[in-house]
């Protein structure tokens, strides 16, 4: 499923009495860059959204051998690390979650902070990490100077442009960012009587995501707590050691 940037742009226009009816919004208020006119607002509520973990739509994983703290970079980024993003403004903000590869399987890791890992050796098997951005790159941090092979889940960063007419996203977060986009029209233009109406829409949809989103982890999540053959399978994988 996908949202036509095009329509999301011309409903906002037009919700905010900005354009009447039959009109197209224009290139100036349109935008040409992603930093001036519609395509900038609609840029900055997405990015907004998706560190906010409402995009769940947009979530991505890398897998790579960890040997020590890695600089995950770019083609611009330093020359050493794991090149897996290209240029800087493709690095995620955060990464939602590590796990290390146990035999067959994934081993959740917990999220932790650089002053709890080095209260520990750096000797066993990572049991946590921790991510900062750096630079032109994003650091990644395990708890352990093992070659380790991980995965790590993140979001991609979803932009809009002149020549990405198409946001592939559910079809169910038109109404979440038509309203987000109002509001931002809103202030631009200084739209008073029509803001605080915009504002509680956007609230609205933004609860009606986050009670979808919930439901689906739970879901997804739901068998995390293990089987009755996990013992054996940890035993076989080393887990532990």
């Amino acid at each position: 499923m996908s949202i036509s940037v095009q329509q999301l742009v011309q409903t906002a226009f037009q919700n905010c009495s900005l354009i009447g009816d039959g009109e197209s919004v224009d290139g100036t208020a349109y935008g040409t860059t992603a930093h001036d006119g519609a395509l900038g607002l609609l840029n900055n509520l997405l990015s907004e959204l998706n560190n906010q973990g409402y995009l769940v739509s947009s979530f991505n994983e890398r897998t790579f051998t960890y040997s020590r703290p890695t600089p995950i970079v770019g083609q611009d980024g330093p020359s050493t690390g794991v090149t897996i993003f290209v240029g800087k403004e493709n690095l995620p903000t955060r990464i939602e979650g590590v796990s290390r590869k146990v035999g067959s399987r994934w081993l959740p890791l917990y999220s932790c902070n650089r002053q709890q890992m080095d209260s520990r050796t750096k000797m066993q098997l990572p049991t946590s990490w921790t991510y900062e951005l750096v630079g032109d790159s994003g650091l990644l941090v395990l708890d352990t100077d093992r070659p380790t092979v991980i995965k790590f889940w993140y979001k991609n960063p979803i932009k809009a442009s002149l020549e990405n007419t198409t946001l592939f996203l559910s079809d169910m977060y038109f109404d979440l960012l038509l309203n987000g986009l109002c509001v931002k029209l809103c202030v631009k233009y200084k739209l008073t009587d029509y803001l605080p109406i915009f504002e509680q829409q956007f609230k609205q949809a933004k609860n009606l995501i986050k009670r979808s989103n919930a439901t689906q982890r739970m879901l997804q999540r739901g068998d995390l707590g293990g089987g009755y053959n996990d013992s054996f399978y940890n035993g076989l994988g080393g887990v532990g050691w």
